[in-house]
C-alpha cells in the first residue's frame, strides 16, 4: 500500500486542518556528482518543499521517535547542525557526505503530486538531478535487511516484486509485510559492485528475512522470474568478515561479467507460454535464455538476462560485452530464430525488431526504481 496516510493534525496557526502524513524516497539520478554537502542539500531541499507548503511539518523518519520534536519553521531548518539533521534524514551510508538520497517523513496540506509538482521542488529537483517515489509502506520506515548476490542492475523491479508475492511461500496473511527492492553498491575492501538490496517494514524485517533466505538459498530449483540469486542478509547486528564480503563480491563479479544490454521491440509478454515444435511448453522468457551460444563466446547462452523494461514495452536482453560481435551477428537472425523452433500455427511470437540500445545509454533514461544514492 503506497497511499499517503490521512491524519487530523493540529498545525501552527491554525485551528484543525486535513492534513496527511507522507513517507517518499528522495533519489539520485544514476551517474550525478556532487560536491555540495548532504546538509546543505537537506536545507535548500526542505525549505524548498516549505514554499510549497508554508504550514509543511518535516517528522522524524523513525515510528518510534513520533513524539520527538518536529522542523515546522525556516528557522528551525537553519538551525540544523551534523547531528540534529540525523533525526530526519538516514543516509544509504554512514559516509554519505554529498547526497541526500534517502527517506524522508512530512506532515502537509497538499497531495504528493502538487507538493513535488510546485515550482520550487521541480526546479530544486531538476537542478540536483534527483527523483522522488513513494515508499512502499507509509506507516513505518523501512530498513535495509540483505542483498542479492548475482542480481544485477537489468532486473525489472516492479515485475520481480509482483512475482515473489505470487510464491507458495508468500502465504502471509493480511496486512502482508511490505517490502521493496533497490540497486546500490555491496562494499568489500575498498571494492564494489552493483547489487540489488531488500527493504523490509522495520516491524515485519524477520518475515521477510526468512522468506527470501528460503527461497534465494543457492540451490538448484526453479526461481522466480527464472533468476538464480543468494539471498546474503544484512540487516541491523550481522557481522560480516572482511574475508568473506570480498568472496561473495568476488563471486557476484565473475557471475556478472562486464554486461551491455539491447532492447528488442514486437514481442509479448515474456510470461507468455510458447509452444514448441516438440510439443512442449515454456515461457516466452524461458525461451530466449536457452538460446545457445555461438561457439567461442564467454557464457553457455547467448542472453544472460532478459527482462521487460520499465514500462513493459519492450523487452531487455543483457549479454557479455566481450560477446557484442556474436550478439551483432544474430540481431538479423533473431526472429527465424525463434520462428524455427515454434511450433507450426504459434502466432504469440509477432514480428520483432531490435531496437540498438547500448547500456549506458539506457541506464540513464530516468525509471521510477530505487537508485544507488
Amino acid at each position: 500500500m503506497t497511499n499517503a496516510t490521512n491524519t487530523t493534525t493540529k498545525c501552527p496557526d491554525e485551528e484543525y486542518t486535513l492534513h496527511q502524513h507522507i513517507r517518499f524516497n528522495l533519489l539520485r539520478h544514476r551517474g550525478v556528482v556532487s560536491d555540495i554537502p548532504t546538509l546543505q542539500l537537506f536545507k535548500e531541499f526542505t525549505t524548498a518543499l516549505r514554499v510549497a507548503d508554508p504550514m509543511l511539518t518535516i517528522l522524524p523518519y523513525e515510528a518510534s521517535k513520533q513524539h520527538y520534536s518536529s522542523i515546522n519553521t525556516s528557522k528551525q531548518i537553519q538551525a540544523l547542525d551534523a547531528q540534529k539533521f540525523h533525526k530526519f534524514f538516514r543516509s544509504y551510508y554512514q559516509r554519505q557526505l554529498y547526497y541526500l538520497s534517502r527517506f524522508f517523513h512530512i506532515c502537509t496540506a497538499l497531495t504528493f503530486q502538487d507538493l513535488t509538482a510546485h515550482n520550487s521542488v521541480a526546479e530544486w529537483l531538476d537542478t540536483y538531478q534527483y527523483y522522488v517515489k513513494l515508499c512502499p509502506s507509509q506507516h513505518e520506515e523501512m530498513v535495509q535487511v540483505g542483498g542479492l548476490c548475482y542480481s544485477n542492475v537489468f532486473m525489472h523491479h516492479e515485475e520481480l516484486k509482483q512475482v515473489i508475492m505470487k510464491h507458495p511461500i508468500w502465504n502471509y496473511p493480511d496486512p502482508q509485510p511490505i517490502f521493496d527492492v533497490y540497486v546500490s553498491n555491496f562494499i568489500a575492501d575498498n571494492k564494489k559492485a552493483k547489487m540489488l538490496f531488500v527493504l523490509a517494514e522495520k516491524s515485519q524485517q524477520d518475515k521477510v528475512v526468512e522468506f527470501f533466505k528460503q527461497v534465494y538459498n543457492g540451490s538448484p530449483k526453479a526461481y522466480p522470474n527464472g533468476s538464480m540469486m543468494i539471498f546474503i542478509p544484512l540487516w541491523d547486528g550481522t557481522s560480516m568478515s572482511t574475508e568473506y564480503r570480498s568472496k561473495i563480491l568476488f563471486n557476484h563479479d565473475n557471475f556478472n561479467g562486464t554486461q551491455k544490454a539491447m532492447c528488442i521491440g514486437g514481442l509479448q509478454d515474456l510470461n507468455n507460454k510458447i509452444t514448441l515444435s516438440t510439443g512442449n511448453t515454456i515461457t516466452l522468457r524461458e525461451l530466449l535464455k536457452s538460446f545457445p551460444a555461438s561457439p567461442g563466446m564467454s557464457r553457455p547462452f547467448l542472453f544472460q538476462q532478459v527482462e521487460h523494461n520499465a514500462s513493459s514495452e519492450i523487452v531487455m536482453v543483457a549479454y557479455q560485452k566481450a560477446d557484442a560481435a556474436f550478439i551483432k551477428h544474430h540481431q538479423g537472425t533473431l526472429e527465424s530464430d525463434i520462428r524455427r523452433i515454434i511450433a507450426n500455427g504459434e502466432v504469440r511470437i509477432p514480428q520483432c525488431r531490435v531496437l540498438y540500445r547500448h547500456l549506458q545509454e539506457y541506464l540513464i533514461r530516468p525509471r521510477p526504481i530505487c537508485m544507488d544514492p
